[in-house]
């Protein structure tokens, strides 16, 4: 559900043939597409630029993803963050969600929200997943103090 076939066509800039496993999101689409045709990236997206790595000239442009799935009358709402290694699921309202050790279980078979093995993951997957939620509103202005 959350891996979505993309194929990127563009002679003599991305290889044929080629196939990436890199980390990215639909909101990635918009500012690769403008970089790809060296239009500036407006600064309010929060889309990452991916043509550097479509292009071979980086390995990842991102190290998680964010996928959300909004709510609606009579469905779920609930965020995920991925990683190379885990999926954390979040859901609205709820106590439970699911953790999945993407490397050791990669059918994702074993929910670990509630393994104690798994406590530390889930506490660094929560921390990573408030920075990636802070990291979505762009900072339009540098910072030039500390406070």
């Amino acid at each position: 559900m959350l891996r979505v076939p993309f194929i990127v066509r563009s002679p003599g800039r991305v290889a044929a043939g080629s196939e990436i496993s890199a980390l990215q999101g639909l909101v990635d689409l918009a500012p690769t597409f403008l970089s790809a045709c060296n239009i500036a990236v407006p600064g309010a997206m929060q889309g990452v630029n991916q043509w550097p790595v479509w292009t071979s000239q980086a390995r990842e442009a991102r190290r998680d993803v964010v996928v959300e799935f909004r709510h609606q009358p009579a469905k779920l709402h609930l965020r995920t963050l991925i990683t190379d290694r885990y999926k954390i699921t979040v859901y609205r309202d709820h106590t439970y969600g699911e953790l999945s050790d993407l490397v050791e279980d990669p059918g994702e078979i074993r929910n670990r929200w509630d393994d104690p093995a798994y406590a530390g993951v889930k506490a660094e997957m929560f921390q990573r997943f408030i920075n990636a939620e802070l990291v979505r509103e762009p900072a339009r202005m540098p910072r030039i103090a500390g406070a």
